[in-house]
Parts: structure tokens; C-alpha cells; sequence
């Protein structure tokens, strides 16, 4: 998968094997990333495996990055034990490193395509648990998220974060519809208004 760029939905329907890797293409895995995401599918008779990304930063970089900076450059780190992923909206693989069935894919109608701001794997997934399968992690499939100088910066964390927000919202509309996005909205803003 081209990193940056839009889930590829004709490759996977015209895939043969049963199931689905994703991986992009800026990043590194370890040697054993497929079959560890293989092993947890075999193990828990699991429909979708996730791995863990850490972030590959340039030489020389400085800024001191909290977790949500971390999370908005690619990182996902949900622990060192194999489980269930949390059952909240944001807690989901992305399409950089993960395992599923392909059926499932057919029967979700896979990635809806019309996401352009992004997020289209993030409402897979989430469609994916709505029809009551669960997702795991494994930290043993490991990779890494390599970030150019050109990303190392806070003008960048700030763009996809507000392209996230975006994406997020129209994952709420869709499934929500207009009010719901405007309370849930809302009570995020006080919110953060509330901790500074």
C-alpha cells in the first residue's frame, strides 16, 4: 500500500488467498511480522490481527513528542501482551500493519471509497466489530514507521491532525447522522476546554 494513500480496494477483491496483509510501503518489519499476525489468527480463531509500529525518526530530531503526536505520526503500541483491542471508536488497526479474513471483507463491502479525507480503514474496522468480531493485537508483529525530515515537524502533526478530525467526523455523520455529530462535537470541546 502506497504510504499516505487511500486503502486499495481492487487489489484485495482481486486477491486469491484467504486472507489480507497490509503493510505500507514507508515502513520496515521484522523478520517474523507476517507470522506473528498469522499465529494469533491460528491461536484465537481470530478474523483480524494488528500489529505494533514504532516510529523511525530522522537523525537529529529534537522535538519531544507526546503520546497523541506519536499517534497522529503512525505509532500504535497497545501493550506487550496479546489481546482483545478496546472497544471504543479509536481503538482499531490501521492498514499499515494487520491481517483479516477476506471473506469479511466482501461481506462489509470493504473500504467505503467516498472517505476521501481518510479514515476509510478506521470505519472498516469499525464496521468489522459492529457485526460482533472481535479485532486483536499482537506486539510481536512488529514494524517500523519511518518518518522523513519532511514529516518531523509540527506543521505536519498539525495537518493530519486536522485531517483526522475531518475523518472523524464524517465517520460520526455517516453512522450518527447530523445531530449526534453536533453533541458529540460539542461535549468533546467542552472537554478539552475543561483540562487546559
Amino acid at each position: 500500500r502506497r504510504a499516505g494513500g487511500a486503502a486499495p480496494e481492487r487489489p484485495v477483491k482481486e486477491a486469491s488467498g484467504a486472507w489480507i496483509a497490509f503493510f505500507d510501503d514507508d515502513q520496515i518489519a521484522e523478520p517474523q511480522w507476517l507470522s506473528a499476525l498469522y499465529q494469533v489468527i491460528q491461536e484465537k480463531n481470530a478474523k483480524c490481527v494488528g500489529g505494533s509500529l514504532s516510529l523511525l525518526l530522522p537523525d537529529g530530531f529534537d522535538l519531544d513528542l507526546g503520546p497523541k503526536s506519536r499517534r497522529v505520526l503512525g505509532e500504535r503500541n497497545f501493550g506487550d501482551e496479546v489481546r482483545k483491542y478496546d472497544n471504543d471508536e479509536d481503538s482499531v488497526p490501521g492498514t499499515g500493519n494487520v491481517l483479516f479474513d477476506k471473506q469479511l471483507f466482501v461481506q462489509l463491502n470493504g473500504f467505503d471509497t467516498s472517505m476521501r479525507e481518510g479514515a476509510e480503514d478506521t470505519d472498516f474496522f469499525s464496521r468489522m466489530r459492529g457485526l460482533g468480531h472481535d479485532i486483536w493485537y499482537t506486539p510481536a508483529a512488529h514494524a517500523h514507521h519511518v518518518i522523513p525530515e519532511s514529516r518531523a515537524n509540527l506543521d505536519f502533526i498539525r495537518w493530519v491532525t486536522t485531517k483526522s478530525g475531518v475523518a472523524w467526523a464524517r465517520i460520526q455523520y455517516k453512522r450518527r447522522g447530523s445531530k449526534q455529530l453536533l453533541l458529540t462535537s460539542l461535549s468533546r470541546l467542552v472537554a478539552s476546554v475543561i483540562r487546559d
